[in-house]
């Protein structure tokens, strides 16, 4: 199920400053490996466990795909994200156990966001299933949908 935007609403197509925001997957970082597919005029980099842009370890990133327009700018990044509790506890000073709360182990349940120029949209728990192509297709519609593209994309090859 792909989360939808309120109807005419579209995304800032400003290219995105990846110090405006405290953590977020570096645009051109090729992780473990992924893969390039484009649209005309649309390029999307599905990334596997890239790095975080900013040193900021309390965000992982298990699944990104990072968009750049025809010139090349990265606008848009669709992410799984998910709080590493103990690198956040070294930032705050709380401890790992408070932090978790009720739930067992060191990471947050995994949430899928979009991040703009502008904007950090949180669109809530991810509970598809993990492998990637179904990662992938998710991100892909998300895609679709933001920038209103009407057709497939075309896969372009490993990143």
């Amino acid at each position: 199920m792909i989360p939808r935007r309120a109807a005419g609403k579209q995304v800032d197509k400003r290219p995105i400053d990846s110090v405006r925001w405290p953590a977020m997957p570096d645009p051109q970082d090729t992780g473990r490996g992924g893969e390039i597919w484009l649209w005309p005029r649309v390029r999307c980099h599905f990334q596997i466990a890239p790095t975080n842009a900013r040193d900021m370890d309390y965000l992982v990133f298990p699944y990104a795909m990072s968009v750049f327009d025809h010139h090349g700018r990265h606008i848009l990044s669709i992410v799984l994200e998910q709080t590493d509790y103990r690198m956040l506890a070294q930032l705050s000073g709380a401890s790992v156990r408070e932090l978790r709360e009720d739930r067992k182990g060191n990471f947050s349940p995994l949430h899928s966001a979009v991040y703009t120029h502008d904007k950090h949209d949180d669109l809530g728990p991810y509970e598809g299933d993990m492998d990637k192509e179904s990662i992938r297709k998710f991100f892909l519609d998300i895609v679709a949908d933001e920038l209103d593209l009407f057709t497939d994309p075309i896969l372009k090859g490993a990143l």
